[in-house]
């Protein structure tokens, strides 16, 4: 799921909650990893449980999908 991916991203939760947990508040309030996906880092940061590390490694793994969407785009 949705869910799942986003946690292993997270890797760790706090004392509050899992990162499974955090990854399904971030669903919660964003709707779609797709949707997630054009968001600053402070509104990711808006999460509880989410601080800058967390922020950045999702936006890194979005950064990726995209040179990756872009390097197939330039192949075809």
């Amino acid at each position: 799921t949705e869910a799942e991916l986003l946690s292993i991203i997270i890797n760790t939760g706090t004392r509050k909650f899992t990162a499974y947990q955090i990854a399904q508040n971030l669903l919660d309030k964003f709707g779609t990893v797709y949707e997630l996906q054009g968001k600053t880092l402070e509104e990711v940061m808006e999460i509880e449980g989410i601080g800058a590390v967390k922020a950045t490694q999702i936006a890194a793994v979005f950064e990726l999908c995209r040179r990756i969407i872009i390097h197939m785009e330039r192949e075809s």
